[in-house]
């Protein structure tokens, strides 16, 4: 299971750096993705209909 260990002020700048959570429509780099997150839970990623790209879910999607 990949996650990250600690949430410090250096990792947060890096991430700012690397550009997570920050962008526009496709561009869009989430801040956090289902593979951050420890967990033994349901997940899902599912691509968009209007603006093609993957949107990661924490919790199971309500139809």
């Amino acid at each position: 299971m990949k996650y990250r260990s600690k949430c410090t002020e250096k990792s947060i700048e890096r991430r700012i750096k690397k550009g997570f959570g920050q962008g526009y429509k496709m561009n869009y780099k989430p801040w956090l993705t289902v593979q951050d997150v420890p967990s033994y839970g349901v997940v899902s990623r599912v691509k968009g209909r209007i603006v093609p790209r993957v949107y990661h879910f924490m919790s199971q999607l309500q139809v």
